[in-house]
């Protein structure tokens, strides 16, 4: 996650004097295609952080505490553990999380 943060930045970095990817008025078109290739490879990074962040990632948890898999997110960045509120915790119904914490 911490790599998405990193490339994001960089991405900005490179949008910033390109004043946001728009092509100065005498540009050619080698000069627009870049341009175009730029803000395109940075949308794709976002959408890419996005799904790995927020939709594979909390999934990946949340099926490896429901096979018993837990052990293997050790480091993860993310609590799988129903006691602490983690992803697989949010997936589940209120009741399933109270019976798993008494």
């Amino acid at each position: 996650m911490a790599e998405h943060t990193a490339l994001g930045e960089k991405l900005a970095r490179l949008r910033e004097p390109t004043h946001g990817y728009v092509t100065p008025a005498d540009g050619c078109a080698s000069y627009r295609s870049l341009y175009e290739r730029l803000a395109h490879l940075e949308a794709d990074t976002r959408i890419h952080g996005h799904l790995e962040n927020n939709v594979l990632f909390p999934a990946a948890l949340v099926e490896a505490v429901r096979d018993g898999n837990e052990g293997v997110l050790v480091g993860v960045g993310a609590s799988p553990c129903l006691e602490h509120g983690g992803a697989a915790a949010r997936s589940q119904p209120s009741e399933q999380r109270q019976s798993r914490l008494t």
